[in-house]
Order: structure tokens, then C-alpha cells, then sequence
């Protein structure tokens, strides 16, 4: 692996809009497509589940690489079965903190626990250039392909 340049917050995106049933390899296929990734984090609602909450955070090897996926995929591409385009964003913890300070607690919220954030990591694999059935092939001119 690459060393990396800059921090993981300058080279991780959030990802959202992706169908609960995309495995994470399919994600870390399509991503990869932009450049090395360093990790996926794909949320899920609880431990073990089988579905995901169809967002997560991609770190890159590289910021170039991030800024490419964000340009190309925002709002540009729709999973098969998905309401909208997936929304692609610059992960941006201080945003993130700002808008939990900023939302009022009720007593009802602060009475409850507070809701764990499952998620899997996945690491990229020597030959995941390779493409295997159920991951996402995007060409060169833009047509999208899920491989079965």
C-alpha cells in the first residue's frame, strides 16, 4: 500500500442512497475504480445483519482519488431497485458535530440509550481489479453494468 499523504478526514467520503442488499465487495468494486481504497465502512443496523443502512465511508489512498468519485458519482448514479442517485459528500466531521450540537434534545430522547452504529470494514484484496459476478462495472463512456 501507498503511504498516504494526507489525513484520513482529507480522503474520506460518505456515501448514501445505495440499496440495503449491495454487498460491501460490489462497493469496494466500485469505488476502486477511482483509485486505491484504504477502507470501506459500510453501516449497518446491528451486528450480523445481512442488510446495510445504504450508507457508509470510503477512505482513499489518495485525495484525487476520493475527489474523482465524488465528481463522478454524486448524484449520477442510481442503483437497480433505489429511489434516487446516490449522494456522494466530502466526509466532514466538524459538519457532523455541528448538527448533533444543533439538534434539541427532548426528554423522551435523553431517555433512551443511546443507538449503536454497526459497520464492516472492508480492505481491498490483491486482485480486486478482477471482476466477479454482483460487482459494478462502469465504462469508459459512462454506462453502468451490474455484473450477474
Amino acid at each position: 500500500m501507498m503511504p498516504q499523504s494526507q489525513p484520513p478526514e482529507q480522503r474520506s467520503i460518505f456515501f448514501a442512497g445505495v440499496t440495503p442488499v449491495i454487498p460491501a465487495e460490489t462497493l469496494l468494486a466500485l469505488f476502486s475504480q477511482f483509485g486505491p481504497v484504504q477502507s470501506i465502512n459500510l453501516f449497518k443496523p446491528w451486528a450480523g445483519s445481512k442488510t446495510s443502512k445504504g450508507c457508509g465511508i470510503v477512505v482513499f489512498v489518495e485525495r484525487h482519488s476520493a475527489a474523482a468519485a465524488l465528481d463522478a458519482l454524486n448524484g449520477n448514479f442510481q442503483w437497480p431497485g433505489a429511489r434516487s442517485p446516490m449522494v456522494v459528500e466530502w466526509m466532514d466531521s466538524n459538519k457532523q458535530h455541528k448538527k448533533a450540537r444543533a439538534q434539541p434534545l427532548s426528554f423522551a430522547m435523553m431517555q433512551q440509550q443511546p443507538q449503536q452504529q454497526h459497520y464492516i470494514t472492508m480492505q481491498p484484496r490483491p486482485n480486486a481489479g478482477l471482476m466477479m459476478p454482483g460487482q459494478l462495472c462502469i465504462h469508459s463512456n459512462g454506462q453502468q453494468q451490474l455484473l450477474m
